[in-house]
């Protein structure tokens, strides 16, 4: 007689004979409950048993311990544990197809945020451009940032496709917004500003030279979400990605630019210098791009408000240019201190705030409703 174990998802491996069977549990590849089906039979059994059967005592000698049972109370040994998991560490194809889509898109995200940074490289290696690789990994660091988002705030009714619009959108014409704004406030003008010895005039630079237009230029892709009246979550999360697009562009122009200048002021490169241009090449494609996210969140949470109240938009509206104008620019005043990191944790609670304090928002227009 033959026999099938049965693993734990019911697959049938073998057959084998009784005395192989025996030789495993000896060698501890299986245990003695572990689960065998005869050839030709439908009904699982214990493996004790069927070595039981086997071993039963003959010639008037009931008091024979068998082998199954002398080779059970013995410990297992390393190697032992060791080859019980080895058909279990090998990669069958079977089993590769048997894993659920949902696990296989973990895969694929798992291997993209770990091995991107090293096709990278390799792409740099190969062809010594340099430029499409700043690119890959502001657009990589981007991509993490979105995940995030997403796995943070859950919004129900988000598209990839109009995701990835409102991120190239973002990129492409709030930058060119910012620029054709300088043709009204010339950067000459805010440079003074922003550069007074005074902190109130140098808010104040920042405020109207900068803050402002740059949040103003990054609400423009979510004016062509404003007829599908999104949810207030939704709104903030495409925001988001609003402010992502718009700081990863802003950061990229940073590194061939603002940054050498900072790091190598006489155009001499030295280690400092160097180490200098490194961490501010990090932090305009982390930290910034999340604060630019932040504020724009903000301002998408608010005009998703506002839709709800399409009567009545005006004040959202106005809360969604002026908040996140005021913390940028508090931020940007004050960004070489820990003043600018505590504006900023400021900025991540206020966008968490905000959604808690939802459902307030909305009694202040159903109590008054003639008035915000």
């Amino acid at each position: 007689m033959r026999y099938f174990l049965v693993d734990t998802e019911g697959r049938r491996i073998g057959p084998y004979s009784r005395e192989e069977l025996a030789l495993f549990l000896a060698r501890g590849l299986v245990e003695a409950d572990s689960l065998v089906i005869a050839e030709g039979d439908d009904e699982e059994v214990r493996l004790d048993s069927v070595l039981v059967e086997q071993d039963a005592p003959r010639h008037g000698n009931p008091q024979r311990p068998s082998e199954f049972e002398a080779a059970a109370s013995r410990p297992p040994s390393v190697t032992q544990d060791f080859l019980r998991l080895a058909p279990h560490l090998m990669l069958p194809l079977r089993d590769l197809r048997r894993l659920p889509w949902r696990e296989n898109r973990r895969i694929v995200a798992l291997a993209f945020v770990g091995l991107m940074p090293l096709i990278l490289m390799l792409h740099l290696h190969t062809t010594s451009n340099l430029g499409v690789a700043i690119w890959g990994v502001a657009l990589y660091s981007s991509l993490i940032w979105a995940i995030f988002f997403y796995i943070t705030f859950s919004p129900s009714g988000i598209q990839v496709s109009r995701g990835l619009l409102t991120f190239a959108g973002s990129t492409v014409f709030s930058i060119s917004l910012v620029a054709l704004a300088r043709w009204v406030i010339p950067f000459q003008w805010v440079v003074l500003w922003i550069s007074a010895p005074n902190v109130g005039t140098r808010w104040a630079g920042h405020l109207v030279g900068v803050a402002a237009v740059e949040e103003l230029a990054k609400l423009f892709p979510l004016y062509f979400l404003w007829p599908a009246r999104l949810r207030p979550q939704a709104m903030m999360f495409y925001g988001l990605v609003s402010g992502l697009g718009f700081g990863i562009y802003e950061g990229v122009a940073y590194q061939s630019s603002y940054n050498l200048q900072i790091s190598f002021p006489d155009g001499i490169p030295t280690p400092e210098g160097a180490g200098v241009y490194y961490m501010l090449n990090i932090l305009r494609i982390t930290s910034l791009p999340f604060l630019h996210a932040m504020w724009t969140g903000i301002a998408g949470y608010f005009i998703g408000m506002a839709a709800q109240f399409p009567r009545r938009p005006g004040g959202f509206m106005i809360a969604a240019i002026l908040v996140p104008s005021l913390l940028h620019s508090t931020y940007n005043t004050f960004s070489t201190s820990i003043a600018g990191v505590i504006v900023a944790f400021v900025t991540v609670l206020a966008l968490n705030l905000y959604v808690f304090k939802g459902r307030d928002f909305e009694r202040a227009f159903e109590r008054s409703p003639n008035r915000f």
